[in-house]
């Protein structure tokens, strides 16, 4: 399976969309019932965990949802510029 140019752009968009609406469902929409995310700012959100790896959607869902308590009401933006792929 092939993804074109602008299915890429649409999810990417999406997702940005998203996370600045602070819309988890429609983010987790976007995330495979296995899915694995990876990033450093796990542990920092989510003091309890050792690692920056998460399988799986509820997870990957408190995940966001303590990002977004941590975000809201606060100085801190979901900022990005440009293209990433």
């Amino acid at each position: 399976m092939t993804n074109s140019d602008a299915e890429i752009r649409h999810i990417y968009e999406y997702w940005h969309e998203s996370v600045v609406n602070g819309d988890l469902d429609g983010l987790m929409a976007l995330y495979a019932a296995d899915a694995v995310l990876e990033t450093p700012l796990i542990i920092a959100t989510l003091p309890n965990r050792t690692e920056g790896i998460l399988k799986g959607q509820a997870d990957i869902r408190a995940f966001f949802e303590a990002g977004f308590r941590k975000l809201r009401g606060s100085a801190a933006r979901w900022y990005r510029t440009g293209l990433f792929f």
